[in-house]
């Protein structure tokens, strides 16, 4: 659900002490949406690829901004629209989702993995079951997946393999209990058949909260 990425870039700017006035006021700005003709000026789209498209309804469905129309694939977001059908993952990283008690490697349908460390995000998702790989470097991939073209990924027992062997199962989310202005954000979300999903997350100095093995299971994750 896209308002659960939402909540998650709240939490980015929260722990990141960006939320004075000023900064705020900026912020809020920047998030106006798009017109049609500032889409058409910033983007370079051409009459022929948006003619048969509103794309005031586009602007809006999609909810493109300045701060957010660098990072969207919008020559593939048109080129489906409206026929395309949202392919929304972002309830995966719900924390209330029921949490995976045990049989941690068996059944094994997705992973979403994202991290946050300033301005710089990683984000990657595995659809094992259609053995896809989606990768992005902002959060909306999570409430869309069509904004990326996947590659094709067919080692996902492999994968859970490497996770397991770095003890990733062991791990327990955890916060920092106070304000830090470069704070890190991550989280990791392993969904199974049943429903269920294990998840972790993290925010404020990564490599204080995490185990050591942390970098080596985000570049098995992104590589």
């Amino acid at each position: 659900m896209k308002k659960i990425i939402i909540l998650i870039l709240v939490m980015i700017l929260v722990v990141t002490g960006c939320a004075n006035t000023k900064n705020k006021d900026k912020k809020d700005n920047k998030e106006e949406l798009l017109t049609a003709e500032e889409l058409i000026e910033l983007t370079g789209i051409s009459k022929e690829q948006y003619e048969n498209i509103d794309l005031n309804s586009f602007i809006e469905d999609f909810g493109i901004t300045k701060e957010n129309v660098e990072t969207l694939n919008i020559e593939r977001l048109l080129e489906e629209y409206p026929n395309s059908k949202v392919q929304d993952v972002s309830d995966l990283l719900d924390s209330k989702i029921k949490k995976r008690k045990s049989n941690f490697t068996k059944d094994v349908v997705a992973i979403a993995f994202l991290e946050n460390i300033g301005t710089d995000n990683e984000c990657v998702y595995y659809d094992l079951k259609e053995q896809k790989r989606y990768r992005a470097s902002h959060l909306y991939i999570f409430s869309d997946l069509t904004q990326v073209e996947p590659e094709s990924y067919s080692d996902g027992k492999d994968l859970i393999k490497k996770l397991d062997e770095q003890d990733v199962f062991s791990w327990e989310s955890s916060s920092s209990n106070e304000e830090i202005m470069d704070a890190q954000f991550m989280t990791l979300a392993i969904e199974y058949e049943d429903g269920t999903v294990f998840r972790v997350s993290a925010s404020g100095i990564l490599s204080d909260l995490l185990p050591d093995s942390y970098e080596t299971v985000k570049n098995i994750l992104l590589n």
